[in-house]
């Protein structure tokens, strides 16, 4: 019966340390998340078996002008739907080398269809997030917008160019 009294001692303390973690746990997930949801870049998390949105920052919601729920679970066609038409082949072609093993590349600028139908240019930064084995499962993306930016520079190039036109 002793031994009995010491198993049923053991799991009550393995039962009494989980009950401990698990608060500790559900802190940290929502510091985190409370971090996700308050910065000012928009956050994207896409399963990288099936190509589905996982997660959506409020952030990038807001950007875009879709709610998270209306993002969240989009399928990469529905993504690829949003991209400008003009930026969809080099989109297209930056992703096939990352997905072949290039993580080194540089950032992605293309334009983005809001829910309003007007576009905005975003700053896409992407990342493989690996599991325990090594083998991808997320597709981590950090988006901010640079409309603002894109638009100050073709209006500088645009004054150049009207400058240089007046030299001449």
């Amino acid at each position: 019966m002793s031994v009995f009294l010491l198993a049923a001692n053991n799991i009550k303390a393995a039962l009494d340390e989980l009950r401990n973690v698990d608060p500790l746990l559900l802190e940290s997930e929502e510091k985190y998340r409370n971090i996700l949801e308050k910065l000012f870049d928009g956050v994207h998390l896409v399963d990288f078996p099936s190509m589905r949105s996982l997660y959506v920052n409020p952030p990038l919601a807001c950007m875009t002008g879709y709610s998270t729920e209306e993002l969240n679970g989009l399928s990469i066609r529905q993504i690829i739907h949003k991209i400008h038409p003009e930026d969809r082949e080099a989109s297209t072609q930056h992703y096939k080398q990352f997905f072949d093993g290039d993580n080194e590349l540089q950032d992605l600028n293309l334009r983005w269809q809001m829910k309003s139908g007007e576009y905005i240019w975003l700053n896409v930064r992407h990342k493989f997030i690996s599991n325990i084995h090594g083998r991808p499962v997320l597709i981590l993306q950090v988006i901010r917008d640079i409309t603002e930016r894109v638009e100050a520079e073709r209006k500088q190039k645009l004054i150049n160019e009207l400058r240089q036109s007046d030299e001449k």
